[in-house]
């Protein structure tokens, strides 16, 4: 088991951020996170939520020229984002992508469409799409999710979530170490793979 587990959502810009930093920085510490599904607003229709609804008075643009400024150094660039995506068959399809070996550069693929694309990831034909791109089979992925294939393991997750009384994401998790919650500044976050190196 990894010494770090982080909580995220591919509907979160700032788990993108942190998985951009974690990238970066974790190469000192040779730890590898484990990434958690944390499924934050299944009530998203699949069409998506305008932001503005979800948070009225949200300025995107502001928000975006805000959160590139933290992402350049780690070389991603954030396109405005107007909807909040449902994330729930994409966490799925990332599960499925765990299970084939390809859970990396897919979760990558996902959060790229979502902040660097626009592209609404709780349509299905966006993840075969994606999926095929990254060397999985979109048929077999569709067969997987929808037969619930799943479901237990989301479960797990949901009640360590509960018990650890994550609420946020990402959320970070090293054991021994309260969860650190939002996304840390590099100083932290550079303290968080220190301790996790250590176990």
């Amino acid at each position: 088991m990894s010494a770090l587990r982080v909580f995220s959502d591919f509907a979160c810009p700032y788990c993108y951020l942190a998985k951009a930093m974690l990238t970066t920085l974790s190469k000192d510490f040779k730890v590898i996170p484990l990434w958690i599904p944390l499924e934050l607003h299944p009530e998203t229709p699949p069409s998506g939520l305008m932001l503005t609804k979800k948070y009225p008075g949200l300025d995107t643009l502001a928000f975006t020229r805000k959160i590139n400024q933290k992402a350049l150094p780690y070389g991603i660039h954030f396109c405005e984002t107007t909807t909040m995506v449902n994330s729930g068959r994409a966490i799925r399809a990332a599960e499925f992508a765990r299970d084939e070996g390809l859970f990396d550069p897919f979760h990558t693929a996902l959060f790229e469409a979502v902040f660097c694309h626009n592209q609404n990831i709780g349509n299905p034909e966006v993840l075969r799409n994606i999926a095929n791109q990254q060397g999985l089979d979109p048929e077999t992925m569709d067969t997987a999710i929808d037969e619930g294939r799943f479901e237990s393991r989301l479960r797990t997750a949901a009640i360590e979530a509960a018990e650890r009384h994550i609420r946020i994401t990402p959320t970070f998790v090293v054991p021994g170490m309260p969860p650190f919650a939002g996304l840390p500044a590099e100083k932290t976050l550079h303290n968080i793979l220190k301790q996790a190196s250590l176990l």
